[in-house]
């Protein structure tokens, strides 16, 4: 059994390559990957918001909360 811990961050504009304007009562949905080592794992994070309509506006941050990774299986063992 393979205990420990692997940390992985990433850093750069936008999410997934985009850099979306939110509108009040609207949202932004995107699916990414990343690479399991092991049969499960865990994401965390956070992004950094502006106002755009706010000139000199400071920067917030918007948590999202911790959510499980795993590994899937075909059936036969193997994993897809």
């Amino acid at each position: 059994m393979l205990m420990g811990k692997l940390k992985m961050s990433g850093e750069g504009l936008g999410v997934i390559g985009e850099q979306p304007a939110i509108l009040p009562r609207t949202s932004f949905e995107y699916s990414s990957a990343c690479p399991l080592s092991t049969q499960n794992g865990r994401m965390e994070g956070d992004f950094e918001m502006i106002h755009i309509d706010k000139v000199g506006s400071r920067s917030f941050n918007v948590a999202i909360a911790p959510f499980s990774l795993f590994l899937l299986g075909d059936g036969d063992g193997d994993t897809i």
